[in-house]
């Protein structure tokens, strides 16, 4: 009887125990986090002086990999005839660190999880987008308000800051999403089950009638399904179009909406404060298989340029995301050729941006939301194409854990050729896709605040990094005592020196 009693209250402890430490990981739990990661790099900035951040700009290589950032390198530098060695843009910047990407109930993420987590300083569960870890899905449970999570597109906003988004998916996918909704389920972009219409809109509706949605000034994208304006059995039960909703909301404000490259590069500055450009029905083409005429698809690089005309007009600063969502998509095909060009479409939206901004008044950061499952083996020759055969075996060089390309038997003929941008690499285990894999990823930063992104952090520490470099709303409220007097003392040593130091990492 008492070895039974003793056995009760052991589970009943660990029982307590493992509902307490579900209940930690709230967005309390991840906030205490970030203030602490904040405190221990501040309390390094003695005899530097840390520069405030006017603007902004994040850049997202949805599944770029430490392995598809380096044979991106080694294949953008073998078509030029230039050293394997050669560094991509951003590798050049003096600030790098690494991020931690589970989140609260997986070891490998999805990017509903780790955009919000990026943007809101919240980890959460898988599939969920600016809501924490404590919300059950259930209308009549009243924690809804509790669970929402602010974002760093509300700080800005109410520190009289322009917020921007630019994606090649649609611009209510995960990670874009992740800037102005709150919703537990990532799929529901354009209708939401019977049961939750009362506690909650669908993704798209939300970016057109709710804060923080209605304070951004620019969406450059795909999206035309999701938003109403083409029909399709994505969005069948879509009958409001919410392009035309917005712009008659916004029609005193230089609202503009554009739909192919020509009237996104005719746009004229001056005469537009909000713009909504929509270039495809769902997510953007690949940029090796998109329409390059004029009435075709603008760039990433292009739409990135408008975006910093647009947003780069308010003398208050601006916060930019910019995603390059398809290398995830290739990579989860296996199509190894598209996944490295569009991490090259990335870099050069990157340099571009970097060029239009000054440097002293702009933290760039670039960085990944999760990893993707890319490998790259073989005793394998300098000069050799990555799309080739490792040395005198019949093996791919660039090759994948997971996805379609195990079944080579079954695919097509571009996709068994190597100079095809259909072209599947092989895979080990088959799955329909390539899954994510769980290790860290790259952050890559320049400009002011680029320091406090040095070592290895949680993900969620980003949106405290950017919050307290750029002084925005939600900065006051993660700062420690300690902290302020390492940031007086710092403002008292730029009085009196009359300098401005950035912190240099390397």
């Amino acid at each position: 009887m008492e070895i039974h009693m003793l056995m009760v209250i052991f589970s009943t402890s660990v029982i307590a125990g493992q509902i307490q430490a579900a209940k930690l990981e709230d967005k309390e739990f991840w906030y205490k986090k970030g203030k602490d990661q904040l405190r221990k790099i501040s309390e390094t900035f003695a005899g530097n002086v840390f520069a405030s951040a006017t603007n902004v700009i994040i850049f997202i290589g949805d599944g770029m990999s430490i392995s598809t950032i380096t044979t991106a390198r080694i294949y953008k530098n073998s078509k030029s005839d230039t050293n394997e060695g050669q560094p991509l843009y951003f590798e050049n910047f003096p600030c790098v660190g690494y991020m931690k990407t589970y989140n609260v109930d997986h070891l490998v993420t999805d990017g509903a999880a780790s955009a919000t987590a990026m943007f809101t300083g919240s980890k959460t569960k898988e599939g969920r987008i600016g809501i924490d870890s404590t919300l059950e899905l259930n209308c009549d449970d009243g924690k809804h308000p509790s669970s929402r999570l602010s974002s760093i597109s509300e700080w800005a906003a109410k520190s009289s800051k322009w917020v921007g988004i630019v994606t090649n998916t649609r611009i209510t996918d995960a990670t874009p999403a992740a800037m102005y909704a709150h919703i537990p389920d990532r799929h529901w972009e354009c209708d939401v089950p019977n049961e939750f219409k009362k506690c909650f809109k669908d993704i798209a509706t939300q970016l057109v009638e709710d804060s923080p949605g209605t304070y951004i000034r620019v969406f450059l994208g795909g999206g035309l399904d999701v938003m109403g304006v083409t029909k399709s059995d994505y969005c069948r039960n879509r009958k409001k179009n919410l392009v035309e909703y917005w712009l008659n909301n916004k029609k005193r404000n230089g609202a503009t909406f554009v739909k192919n490259a020509k009237e996104l590069n005719d746009l004229k500055r001056t005469r537009t404060d909000f713009l909504m450009g929509l270039f495809s029905e769902g997510s953007m083409p690949y940029n090796l298989e998109r329409d390059t005429s004029p009435t075709g698809q603008p760039s990433l690089k292009e739409m990135t340029e408008k975006a910093l005309e647009i947003l780069s007009k308010n003398e208050n600063g601006f916060i930019l995301l910019v995603e390059n969502g398809l290398i995830d998509k290739a990579h989860h095909m296996n199509a190894v050729k598209l996944a490295l060009d569009e991490t090259l479409e990335l870099e050069k939206a990157v340099e571009l941006a970097a060029t239009k901004t000054r440097k002293d008044r702009t933290l760039i950061i670039v960085t990944a939301d999760h990893s993707q499952g890319l490998g790259f083996h073989g005793n394998t020759k300098r000069g050799s194409s990555l799309l080739g055969k490792a040395g005198d075996m019949n093996w791919d060089i660039l090759f994948y854990g997971t996805g379609p390309g195990a079944r080579r038997n079954n695919l097509s003929t571009c996709e068994n050729d190597t100079t095809s941008s259909r072209y599947t690499a092989n895979a080990h285990y088959y799955s329909p896709q390539s899954v994510h894999t769980g290790e860290d990823v790259v952050v890559y930063a320049r400009g002011p605040g680029a320091s406090l992104l040095v070592g290895n952090y949680e993900q969620s520490y980003i949106a405290h990094a950017i919050s307290f470099a750029a002084a925005i709303t939600a900065f006051a409220n993660m700062i420690t005592p300690q902290s302020y007097i390492v940031l007086l003392s710092l403002t008292l040593y730029i009085i009196l020196s009359n300098n401005n130091i950035t912190l240099k990492c390397r």
